[in-house]
């Protein structure tokens, strides 16, 4: 899936939202490295282990402050984590996720506005990822991508 970013601005909608998020006890930031050891536990424990890995890399690399956002809950505990570059392309999308009890609450939708509007701020004016799921698929609809390619599973019955 794509979308072009050129001229991308975060939508009242969206802004509404973050205000009921702030209000909520929410934060969205950078990364920092004082979060290092917290988010890799946390993409291990609700991900697993290749989003551990991309976020590894991505602090390996010393890229991880440019390419990571955090949503952080009023314990200042991770709840969700969006990235993207993951094979060194800035318009590479991806990884992205919210920790399950807390997905009724638009941070989804809000993270992946504030990084369209991150990466358009910094002349990344096209977005991309390789592959999601159905629901991913809907969801990235919704944002305004575009399916660019489509992969077809075989299974040979003998």
């Amino acid at each position: 899936m794509c979308k072009d970013l050129h001229g991308y601005q975060i939508s009242e909608d969206t802004k509404e939202k973050l205000a009921k998020a702030h209000e909520a006890g929410f934060r969205f930031i950078n990364f920092d490295y004082q979060y290092a050891l917290e988010l890799l536990e946390f993409l291990k424990e609700e991900f697993g282990g290749g989003w551990k890995r991309n976020a590894l890399i991505s602090m390996q690399n010393n890229t991880a402050e440019d390419c990571i956002l955090l949503v952080l809950d009023r314990e200042e505990k991770i709840v969700g984590f969006c990235m993207r570059m993951i094979d060194g392309n800035p318009m590479r999308f991806g990884p992205f996720g919210v920790k399950a009890d807390v997905r009724n609450y638009g941070i989804g939708g809000i993270l992946f506005d504030l990084m369209q509007f991150e990466m358009e701020k910094r002349g990344i004016y096209h977005l991309f990822f390789v592959s999601t799921d159905v629901p991913g698929r809907r969801f990235y609809e919704r944002h305004g991508l575009k399916v660019f390619r489509t992969f077809a599973d075989y299974q040979k019955t003998i």
